[in-house]
């Protein structure tokens, strides 16, 4: 009989994941903003995670309760004493949990084997396809071995894109045993409630500006060196533009010197790390994310949700394609296509009517596909399939 949704609430979920806040990056915020949202609904879900640092060993952010393990420093060891000390937490707390959702593939290991040892229902989500290479499943003995024991002790693996799907079933995961969920984003955040002149002014600019914005960190695979090589030659022919880069990163000063060397530091502007990104996207005409390799980006959900026309570069693993359909609610460049870069932003500053048309299909592409609404359903679905016919705190399949 399949369970029914109010019976999740009696569900017990811990989020397994080596790093979370106050460490940030995309697959966190992820996490975080799928837990917060099946706290509203009511699935009592926690956060198993590694210290980093003097932090509290307990905690309640947000409504969401965090727990921290001690491990050793870095290496082999430090992954070790990860699986050691989880496992001995998830051990003295398994009767308040029915199933361990993991970020990412070490923590899917660790995941997989205490799930075996406990009678827990286990998921891993994978969020980039170069995980996969990166960890060398496939590529010699130990990365094999590490393959083999997540085919053997997850139950169901979540790939974010095509390209991780297919990456997994080309290493031997049955079909059947991967799901496609997307990053998901809230619709409630409105850059509508920020004055747009008072900000512009802020920064310095005229009300008659054309904003150009990049969000993310300032790291060689998101590609800043080459949005700066086409911003100079979009300012040449659009002195109005200004471009504005959210964000820190160990790039920052290259990418200022080259700013300089271009003669184009009037028209960008570095303001560092921002908690508010919306604030900025506020005074945005076009987004950019000129990434050489990105999974699906949570600067780019964002700024679609505001009705943002977008531009991203078709990165190496495919993670752009899944959200912007060329010429219909974004533009898609490939990698290293200064042109036709150069001529999408051009295009779209020109013309605000276009701007418009498209930021309301991106809004509507975020709406029918992207809303975290949406993918805590799909999560909730995939909670109620493992579930089924598994005795809470028993793990034997009913019969």
């Amino acid at each position: 009989m399949p369970l029914r949704r109010d019976m999740l609430k009696d569900c017990g979920v811990v989020m397994l994941m080596r790093e979370f806040y106050p460490l940030t990056g995309g697959y966190q915020s992820q996490a975080l903003r799928l837990a917060k949202e099946m706290l509203r609904r009511g699935i009592g879900v926690r956060v198993l995670t590694q210290d980093h640092g003097r932090l509290a060993r307990h905690e309640v952010y947000d409504g969401l309760p965090i727990h921290r393990v001690s491990t050793l420093p870095r290496g082999h060891l430090a992954a070790w004493s990860y699986l050691v000390q989880a496992f001995w937490w998830m051990l003295r707390n398994r009767r308040s949990f029915d199933l361990i959702h993991a970020n990412r593939s070490t923590s899917g290991l660790v995941a997989g084997l205490i799930g075996r040892a406990l009678g827990k229902r286990v998921l891993c989500k994978l969020t980039r396809e170069d995980e996969i290479d990166v960890k060398g499943y496939g590529a010699h003995l130990l990365g094999r071995l590490k393959l083999a024991c997540l085919k053997r002790t997850v139950h169901r693996f979540v790939a974010i894109t095509g390209e991780i799907e297919g990456a997994l079933t080309r290493l031997g995961v049955p079909a059947a045993r991967v799901v496609r969920i997307a990053n998901g984003i809230g619709l409630d955040e409105l850059v509508s409630q920020y004055d747009r002149a008072a900000l512009g002014s802020d920064l310095g600019w005229g009300p008659d500006m054309r904003v150009v914005t990049f969000v993310g960190r300032l790291v060689p695979a998101k590609g800043l060196d080459w949005l700066l090589d086409v911003w100079a030659e979009v300012v040449r022919r659009e002195p109005r533009g200004r471009l504005l880069i959210v964000g820190d990163g160990p790039e920052r000063r290259a990418l200022e010197a080259n700013m300089r060397a271009l003669g184009i530091e009037h028209a960008v502007t570095f303001v560092g790390h921002q908690e508010d990104v919306y604030r900025f996207l506020a005074v945005t005409d076009v987004f950019v994310l000129p990434s050489r390799k990105e999974g699906v980006s949570n600067a780019l959900l964002e700024a679609m949700s505001q009705g943002l026309p977008v531009i991203a570069a078709d990165d190496e693993l495919g993670g752009n394609r899944e959200v912007v359909r060329d010429g219909v609610d974004g533009y898609l460049v490939g990698l290293g296509d200064s042109v036709r870069f150069a001529e999408a932003l051009l295009r779209l500053l020109s013309d605000p009517k276009l701007r418009r048309d498209v930021g309301r299909r991106a809004r509507c592409r975020i709406e029918q596909e992207f809303s975290l609404q949406r993918i805590t359903d799909r999560y909730l679905e995939l909670y109620e399939e493992l579930l089924n016919g598994w005795n809470r705190h028993g793990g034997k399949a009913t019969p």
